[in-house]
């Protein structure tokens, strides 16, 4: 059934690069925090990556956490390699006091050389909601 296997799919960003040097691209995503948003559970944000090489000379993926309006980076989780698919945390304490209505950007860099790819799946957010 065609609907059911477009529920499926998952969307995924791919960086290859067959320069010798590394090569990288960022996506960038904006998140205005909901009207119901309390605060950040422990694990607050995890963005699923992968990599061809297991080491980041080949290929990495960085996160980095801006608060809307903040010209510094609140948060980062940099160079990351790992050949199976894994998540790349940030935590509340990392990210510190947020309210409903903030923006959050969150920057990801897909950096990668010598034909090797670097992926990034999925983002999750995990917040408790106001009652």
């Amino acid at each position: 059934d065609l609907h059911r296997l477009i529920r499926r799919q998952r969307q995924m960003c791919i960086r290859d690069s067959s320069e010798t040097a590394l090569q990288d691209y960022y996506v960038a995503l904006r998140f205005t925090l909901p009207k119901d948003f309390g605060s950040w559970l422990t694990n607050a944000i995890a963005v699923r990556y992968k990599t061809e090489s297991a080491t980041s000379i080949n290929s990495y993926v960085s996160v980095y956490v801006f608060k809307g309006g903040n010209a510094s980076a609140i948060a980062s989780v940099t160079d990351n390699a790992n050949t199976d698919w894994t998540n790349i945390a940030i935590t509340s304490a990392a990210l510190g006091s947020w309210v409903a209505g903030d923006v959050l950007e969150l920057y990801i860099k897909l950096a990668s050389k010598d034909n090797y790819f670097a992926r990034c799946g999925y983002i999750r957010f995990k917040y408790s909601r106001k009652t």
